[in-house]
């Protein structure tokens, strides 16, 4: 069996994909070069960094008018609102506002001072407009997406990992173990621990100077906590998402069973809490 492990810096963080099967070296050097390729598109489409993005045109435009939507935009919008509403607003993507005004993203010039939430979103079958000025930060979610249409991409015929910043799938995961970085030691400690479904996303702040990046919707305040969130779900995209719910909800077990995910809790001690 012939492997293959590449890495590359895509979506703010470093892409790596490991690939195993009984084929020649240039056939899993063309599934792999693919995945990154379909990581790539992604980036362009939904980057907020980016202002000629998919993403930035909709935030400058769709409170003057519908914009058309790609059907990759309208899958990650639709689990986005899907995920708001289920959480009662702990996971919101209109959130960008606070997160520019505190330098965490780019400010593109007339970011909106007026509060918005996901309820000023109205999404159609082919395009999206919104009640009022706002910005879309689709952030990890869209991480988590490109991660599983990466996955895709490879096929389930191979042995695959796609591991993008603390948001990893894998085609052949039953019986597999996974190493999540624990809070202790800034996060250089890990725990082996099983995996629980084809995806998996961490959130923490081991390496965070500053404030956490993760603002509650509610207040817009930092969050405060110091634990990590892992959340085990067959989407990557679902996984990333609902890490900020653990971490933002008193109790997310309801949420977690809705999305038929997962989740785990790891403390400042090493200890697991299982969600």
């Amino acid at each position: 069996m012939n492997s293959l492990r590449q890495c590359r810096p895509l979506l703010g963080t470093y892409v790596e994909i490991h690939l195993a099967a009984d084929e020649d070296d240039d056939c899993l050097l063309d599934r792999s070069l693919a995945a990154f390729e379909e990581i790539s598109r992604i980036q362009r489409l939904m980057s907020f960094h980016d202002p000629e993005s998919e993403l930035s045109r909709i935030n400058a435009s769709a409170h003057l008018a519908e914009i058309p939507v790609s059907p990759d935009m309208r899958r990650v919008l639709s689990f986005a609102m899907a995920l708001a509403e289920a959480s009662g607003g702990a996971f919101d993507p209109t959130i960008a506002p606070a997160l520019v005004r505190r330098g965490v993203l780019p400010d593109h010039g007339s970011c909106p001072e007026n509060p918005a939430d996901w309820r000023s979103i109205h999404l159609g079958d082919e395009s999206v407009r919104f009640d009022q000025a706002l910005r879309l930060d689709l952030g990890g979610i869209a991480k988590g997406y490109a991660v599983d249409l990466a996955l895709a991409v490879i096929g389930d015929d191979v042995e695959a990992t796609v591991n993008a910043g603390g948001d990893l799938a894998m085609t052949h995961w039953r019986g597999r173990d996974v190493e999540i970085r624990t809070p202790a030691s800034d996060g250089r400690a890990t725990l082996s621990v099983p995996m629980e479904n084809r995806a998996l996303a961490t959130s923490a702040a081991y390496y965070l100077e500053s404030e956490h990046v993760i603002l509650h919707p509610g207040n817009l305040k930092p969050l405060e906590r110091k634990d990590s969130a892992s959340v085990f779900a067959s989407s990557c995209m679902a996984a990333d998402a609902l890490t900020k719910v653990v971490l933002l909800l008193p109790d997310p077990a309801p949420v977690l069973r809705r999305f038929d995910a997962q989740g785990l809790v790891i403390d400042l001690e090493g200890t697991i809490v299982r969600l």
